[in-house]
Protein backbone atom coordinates (compact mmCIF):
# COMPACT_ATOMS: atom_id res chain seq x y z
CA UNK A 1 0.00 0.00 0.00
CA UNK A 2 1.36 3.58 -1.10
CA UNK A 3 2.36 5.83 2.30
CA UNK A 4 -0.28 8.76 1.38
CA UNK A 5 1.16 11.04 4.30
CA UNK A 6 2.04 14.44 3.20
CA UNK A 7 5.51 15.68 3.98
CA UNK A 8 6.26 18.03 7.01
CA UNK A 9 7.42 20.50 4.36
CA UNK A 10 4.07 20.11 2.45
CA UNK A 11 1.58 21.16 5.75
CA UNK A 12 1.03 24.60 7.13
CA UNK A 13 2.77 25.21 10.82
CA UNK A 14 -0.84 24.79 12.73
CA UNK A 15 -1.04 21.37 11.06
CA UNK A 16 1.58 19.99 12.78
CA UNK A 17 1.40 21.66 15.87
CA UNK A 18 1.49 20.41 19.29
CA UNK A 19 -1.75 20.25 21.84
CA UNK A 20 -0.40 23.48 23.73
CA UNK A 21 0.77 25.70 20.30
CA UNK A 22 -3.28 25.03 19.42
CA UNK A 23 -4.58 26.02 22.49
CA UNK A 24 -2.31 29.00 22.86
CA UNK A 25 -3.61 30.05 19.03
CA UNK A 26 -7.02 29.97 20.16
CA UNK A 27 -6.33 31.45 23.27
CA UNK A 28 -4.95 34.46 21.31
CA UNK A 29 -8.01 34.53 18.42
CA UNK A 30 -10.39 34.46 21.13
CA UNK A 31 -8.83 37.32 23.16
CA UNK A 32 -8.87 39.28 19.75
CA UNK A 33 -12.30 38.83 19.06
CA UNK A 34 -14.11 39.51 22.83
CA UNK A 35 -11.90 42.53 22.62
CA UNK A 36 -13.48 43.10 19.01
CA UNK A 37 -16.83 42.89 20.33
CA UNK A 38 -16.74 44.47 23.08
CA UNK A 39 -15.07 47.70 21.78
CA UNK A 40 -17.15 48.00 18.08
CA UNK A 41 -20.63 46.58 19.10
CA UNK A 42 -22.65 48.43 21.79
CA UNK A 43 -25.17 44.91 22.08
CA UNK A 44 -21.93 42.92 23.38
CA UNK A 45 -20.35 45.84 25.20
CA UNK A 46 -23.82 46.15 27.06
CA UNK A 47 -23.70 42.14 27.94
CA UNK A 48 -20.42 42.03 29.08
CA UNK A 49 -20.98 45.16 31.49
CA UNK A 50 -24.23 43.05 32.44
CA UNK A 51 -22.55 40.03 32.51
CA UNK A 52 -19.38 41.21 34.98
CA UNK A 53 -17.09 40.39 32.44
CA UNK A 54 -14.30 42.55 30.53
CA UNK A 55 -12.25 41.20 27.84
CA UNK A 56 -8.98 41.07 30.07
CA UNK A 57 -10.91 38.62 32.37
CA UNK A 58 -9.99 36.31 29.86
CA UNK A 59 -6.74 34.15 30.55
CA UNK A 60 -6.76 30.90 29.52
CA UNK A 61 -9.33 28.84 27.48
CA UNK A 62 -11.17 27.43 30.43
CA UNK A 63 -12.40 31.00 31.14
CA UNK A 64 -14.93 31.15 28.49
CA UNK A 65 -17.77 29.84 30.47
CA UNK A 66 -17.76 33.69 32.53
CA UNK A 67 -18.85 35.09 29.43
CA UNK A 68 -22.19 35.55 28.18
CA UNK A 69 -23.57 33.11 25.31
CA UNK A 70 -25.72 34.92 22.44
CA UNK A 71 -29.51 33.49 22.33
CA UNK A 72 -31.54 33.17 19.23
CA UNK A 73 -33.77 35.44 20.95
CA UNK A 74 -30.96 37.96 20.72
CA UNK A 75 -30.29 37.44 17.19
CA UNK A 76 -34.27 38.25 16.71
CA UNK A 77 -33.89 41.08 18.77
CA UNK A 78 -30.85 42.96 17.30
CA UNK A 79 -31.89 41.97 13.61
CA UNK A 80 -30.49 43.14 11.28
CA UNK A 81 -27.27 45.21 12.58
CA UNK A 82 -27.63 45.16 15.88
CA UNK A 83 -24.61 43.04 16.42
CA UNK A 84 -22.52 44.51 13.87
CA UNK A 85 -19.09 45.20 15.14
CA UNK A 86 -17.68 46.00 11.83
CA UNK A 87 -18.57 49.83 10.27
CA UNK A 88 -22.33 49.54 8.28
CA UNK A 89 -22.08 51.79 4.91
CA UNK A 90 -25.01 52.97 2.78
CA UNK A 91 -24.95 52.60 -0.54
CA UNK A 92 -28.08 53.47 -3.02
CA UNK A 93 -30.58 53.12 0.33
CA UNK A 94 -29.13 49.25 1.25
CA UNK A 95 -26.93 48.68 3.73
CA UNK A 96 -23.76 46.54 3.47
CA UNK A 97 -21.37 45.45 6.05
CA UNK A 98 -17.59 46.74 5.34
CA UNK A 99 -15.06 44.00 6.36
CA UNK A 100 -11.41 44.29 6.41
CA UNK A 101 -10.60 40.10 6.68
CA UNK A 102 -6.85 40.97 7.15
CA UNK A 103 -5.17 39.67 10.21
CA UNK A 104 -4.59 41.91 12.73
CA UNK A 105 -0.98 40.30 14.33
Amino acid sequence: MENLTPCKEELEPIEYASRDEISALQLKRMKQAIKHACENSPFFHKRFDETGVHPNDLNSLSDLPKFPFTYKRDLRDTYPFGMFAVPVARSEGKAKRVVDNRPKE
